[in-house]
């Protein structure tokens, strides 16, 4: 893979798909990368997930620049105006793709506006209130996209912002709010998602970078650091640090996972389990 930070997308699971991206640099510069195909193109791929047959592959055009044809984010399923669709955000851009062949339905090219060749994007899409939301290389923006058909227009930003912007966490959209974790500068601000409005904001209290993405559950927002501090927030109405815990155990880059009252977090030697109550498994 002709990523400078080798393959890190996620895979997606939907209805009985599976769907896998491959935004990559074209021609490879990389060491890893120089010794096999000369000619990279960019793609996502539908596969059967029981046998690993390659369902249909749909080129994911681009006129982005070097280091910036490349991403790591996940395809994110979503309501469209004929039915589900699959969006993916990298290569200066996001686009949203027909489930069954792959055929892109929309483009929004505007997410990297200086064209910055190292540009590379992180983050992965999120969607709430009909909108979609993508955040810009490098901490450029957070943008709200209301999703159309063909190549869409200024017209189709609903709201952006330029400030507090991760360059690695994934935002979280919980309990009807928007969550944009900073990593670099560990703040967290909440926004009303259709109008981009800020309901709070706030600092978590240490000085660690946070590449992990948020987590929402039981009323509260989860963050993990690289040094392995939990920081817990109040999910409600107003900035609130519930509880500070240290792990240790760096570097922690995996976002903490929920599932019947269970907490799993994975540190660099361990992954704990922590059930309500207090204590591991």
């Amino acid at each position: 893979f002709a990523d400078m930070f080798l393959y890190g997308a996620s895979p997606l699971l939907f209805e009985g798909k599976l769907y896998v991206p491959l935004l990559q640099r074209n021609p490879p510069t990389y060491g890893h990368a120089t010794d096999a195909m000369p000619e990279r193109k960019s793609w996502l791929i539908c596969l059967e997930p029981q046998t690993g047959k390659v369902l249909w592959a749909q080129e994911r055009k681009t006129d982005a620049l070097e280091e910036a044809m490349e991403a790591y984010t996940t395809p994110l399923p979503c309501p469209g105006p004929s039915g589900p669709q699959i969006v993916l955000a990298g290569a200066d851009c996001v686009t949203a793709h027909q489930p069954d062949t792959g055929e892109e339905l929309w483009r929004y090219p505007g997410l990297n506006r200086k064209k910055n060749p190292g540009g590379r994007i992180v983050p992965s899409p999120v969607a709430a209130a009909g909108l979609i939301f993508a955040c810009g290389p490098k901490r450029e923006m957070l943008a709200a996209i209301r999703g159309g058909s063909g190549v869409l227009s200024s017209n189709h930003l609903v709201w952006k912002t330029e400030q507090f912007i991760p360059d690695v966490s994934t935002p979280l959209v919980y309990q009807g709010k928007l969550f944009v974790l900073d990593g670099d500068r560990q703040v967290m601000t909440c926004y009303q998602p259709e109008t981009g409005r800020q309901l709070w904001q706030g600092r978590l209290g240490i000085r660690e970078i946070f590449y992990a993405s948020p987590t929402g559950a039981d009323g509260k927002i989860y963050c993990l650091s690289e040094e392995g501090t939990v920081v817990v927030l109040s999910a409600g109405d107003q900035f609130e640090v519930l509880s500070t815990t240290p792990f240790g155990e760096g570097p922690c880059r995996s976002s903490i996972v929920v599932s019947e009252g269970r907490f799993y977090i994975r540190t660099a030697s361990h992954l704990y389990c922590l059930r309500e109550g207090g204590g591991a498994e």
